[in-house]
């Protein structure tokens, strides 16, 4: 299970995806997103979590765990 998720500057999902990957794949694409509720993003610091997961439902670790931050001004 792939999972994707875009976390606001107050901590909460602004956007979450999964997915099941099938089969070996050498490369796989993966993305969530949202629109803009307002004119412009609120500032502060935007945090995006990747996360491959063996199983549904599985209560192991990830086996893969990436997180990037962007700050928006």
């Amino acid at each position: 299970i792939v999972r994707v998720s875009l976390i606001a500057p107050d901590g909460e999902a602004v956007a979450e995806n999964a997915m099941v990957v099938e089969g070996n794949m050498a490369q796989w694409f993966a993305f969530t997103g949202c629109k803009r509720q307002g004119d412009i993003w609120p500032e502060g610091i935007y945090r995006g979590e990747y996360r491959l997961v063996p199983k549904a439902g599985s209560a192991e670790r990830p086996m893969l765990a990436i997180d990037r931050e962007i700050l928006v001004q």
